[in-house]
């Protein structure tokens, strides 16, 4: 499991706070209500939240990056201090976000 790994190699995780929103709207379809905010919360063990504010969201919106969803992790991103990469499955909308990106593959 990738967050074993980063766990285990002392690497800080981060995501949006959108990120765990969305989790939670995708997630609900395969898990009951008890047991999705268990998980949710366990993940909230792992990770640091970085919170989705007004200037992100005009950043990302007026930024080259054509989905908006992406533009705000990217922006997301950018506030972190000595980030090293995103790691995503959606390789080719981060290609232009001056940032590694990385797939979880790639990571271990």
């Amino acid at each position: 499991m990738l967050l074993k790994f980063f766990q285990k190699q002392k690497i800080k995780l981060f995501a949006s706070s959108h990120s765990i929103v969305t989790t939670y709207y995708l997630m609900k379809k395969y898990l009951n209500e008890v047991d999705l905010r268990i998980l949710i919360e366990n993940l909230l063990e792992y990770i640091t939240i970085v919170t989705v504010d007004v200037d992100i969201i005009k950043k990302s919106l007026r930024s080259i990056h054509r989905d908006f969803e992406d533009a705000v992790q990217v922006f997301c991103a950018l506030t972190i201090e000595n980030l090293h990469c995103i790691v995503t499955r959606n390789l080719k909308d981060f290609q232009k976000c001056g940032l590694l990106v990385l797939s979880p593959d790639e990571v271990y």
